[in-house]
């Protein structure tokens, strides 16, 4: 029997479409499973959260240089980036400045004006971590990162403690605006003293600050949270302008604490401040606390 050129197509591209699919489900079921695709599709991901494509991995600097590599991958991916304003107040010289500092001296990487240094373990950097003078700069410390400590003087300081056991050298910041996070267990065991315009300090995990946490005289803003357990075992001191110390952690603030200058204002959580609080302030807004500086 002839058959008719129009059904003889027909049956043709039937039998083709069904085969074609199965092809495509196998082809598609064969991406799904596959490792490394489903790698790439996971780093294309990462890259697109991040706006930027994945780099390589990060080569591990000498002990002895406090550095993060231009083209190394985010060790503390989800953290903060550079400050809020870091291009801003730079300005275009100040973004040129950052460069010549900082990825052209190999201490870390220049993004947006900003001098970003990370430190995700002990052997990154092995030394006192400094940040290059005249830019913004961010130090991101995680676990037995800074060792040694970290030391930054410049118009905008961020120093992020985020692992256990991180920065257990003294943390010395000052310049224009000082912000430094010790938000893990035992960080900033050395201690937090700061001498910027305007500082905040925040320890925020448990026996976290074990050293002092201190604003000096030049201290304008002196804002300190002691919320971690047994958080600021040492003093707590506050600036001679306006200070705000709380002291919310379960058993915080064991040292004595202590502020003085223009107003000042303790809060102390039930177990908090166990040797007391002396205020010496023309202003004094104690909750928590009795005022003890006739007895020490």
């Amino acid at each position: 029997m002839t058959r008719s050129p129009i059904l003889w197509w027909l049956a043709s591209f039937a039998s083709c479409a069904a085969s074609c699919q199965w092809a495509g489900d196998i082809h598609e079921k064969a991406l799904e499973t596959d490792p490394s695709r489903s790698d790439a599709s996971a780093s294309d991901a990462r890259a697109e959260r991040s706006g930027a494509p994945e780099t390589g991995a990060h080569e591990d600097a000498p002990s002895d240089t406090v550095r993060g590599d231009a083209d190394a991958r985010d060790p503390f991916q989800g953290s903060d980036g550079p400050l809020e304003g870091g291009l801003a107040e730079a300005g275009d010289g100040g973004v040129n400045l950052c460069h010549e500092v900082c990825d052209q001296q190999g201490v870390g990487k220049c993004v947006g004006g900003t001098c970003i240094i990370d430190c995700p373990t002990k052997d990154a950097c092995g030394d006192t971590v400094i940040c290059p003078p005249g830019v913004p700069c961010t130090v991101r410390c995680g676990v037995q990162g800074c060792p040694k400590g970290v030391n930054c003087v410049g118009p905008i300081c961020h120093i992020q403690c985020m692992g256990d056991v991180s920065c257990s050298g003294i943390v010395q910041c000052g310049g224009g605006k000082c912000t430094v996070e010790c938000s893990q267990s035992a960080s900033c065991l050395g201690g937090v003293q700061c001498s910027a315009a305007e500082c905040h300090l925040s320890c925020g995990g448990a026996s976290s600050c074990g050293g002092r946490v201190a604003c000096f005289d030049t201290a304008k803003t002196c804002n300190i949270t002691c919320g971690g357990q047994y958080a600021c075992a040492n003093t707590v001191e506050g600036a001679h302008a306006a200070a705000v110390i709380d002291c919310t952690g379960q058993q915080s603030c064991s040292g004595q604490v202590s502020c003085s200058g223009t107003t000042c204002s303790v809060f102390c959580a039930t177990s908090a401040c166990s040797s007391g609080v002396c205020c010496g302030s023309n202003s004094c807004d104690l909750r928590g606390a009795t005022n003890l500086c006739g007895v020490f």
